[in-house]
C-alpha cells in the first residue's frame, strides 16, 4: 500500500479521509450538489479547487439535482470567480445535472444544504454512504448584487476550511 500523504483530512466527521495516497494514484473527485447548478454548487467546486490546487490529488467538481445540462453558470458566479482570482478568465463553467453517474465517478457527494442532501440521497440510495451535506448550510445570494455573491464566496472558504484540512 502506498504511504499516507497526510493532507487531506476532513474535520469534524463529515466525511471520511478520500485522500491518503500519494499523487500519482489516479485523481479522486468530489461533487458538489446543489439545486440547479448555476451559484452554490460552482461556487463550493471552484473554491475547493483553488484551496486544495497546490496540495491535491482531487478534484472538485459540481452538478444540480435540477440542472439543465449545459446551460453557463449564473454571470455573477462567473464574474465574481474571476475578480477573485479564483478562476482564469478563459475558463468557463458548464452546468450539469446530478443523475448515477456522478454518484458512480464521485468518492465524495456534498450537498449545499441538508434540502439537497436528503433530495440526492433519495435520488441515488446506492450512493447514500457517500453524501454528506456542508458544516452548514449554503444559502443563496439574498439579491442579484455582486456583493452578495463576494459574501457567498467568503462564506463557502470559511465552511470548506472548516470541514477540510488543506
Amino acid at each position: 500500500m502506498p504511504e499516507h500523504g497526510g493532507s487531506f483530512n476532513l474535520a469534524a466527521g463529515f466525511c471520511d479521509d478520500i485522500i491518503t495516497q500519494k499523487t500519482y494514484m489516479s485523481q479522486r473527485q468530489i461533487c458538489f450538489i446543489s439545486r440547479h447548478d448555476r451559484v452554490r454548487g460552482p461556487i463550493c467546486a471552484a473554491v475547493f479547487n483553488y484551496l486544495a490546487s497546490a496540495r491535491l490529488d482531487v478534484r472538485a467538481i459540481s452538478a444540480g439535482i435540477d440542472a439543465v445540462a449545459g446551460f453557463h453558470i449564473d454571470l455573477l458566479t462567473s464574474k465574481v470567480l474571476k475578480e477573485r482570482g479564483i478562476l482564469s478568465n478563459d475558463h468557463i463553467i458548464l452546468t450539469d445535472r446530478f443523475d448515477n453517474r456522478f454518484a458512480g465517478r464521485c468518492e465524495r457527494l456534498i450537498g449545499v444544504d441538508k434540502e439537497i442532501t436528503s433530495r440526492a440521497m433519495s435520488f441515488c440510495p446506492s450512493a447514500a454512504l457517500r453524501i454528506s451535506s456542508m458544516a452548514e448550510d449554503v444559502l443563496p445570494p439574498k439579491k442579484y448584487e455582486l456583493s452578495e455573491y463576494f459574501l457567498l464566496i467568503d462564506r463557502v472558504q470559511a465552511l470548506l476550511k472548516m470541514m477540510f484540512v488543506f
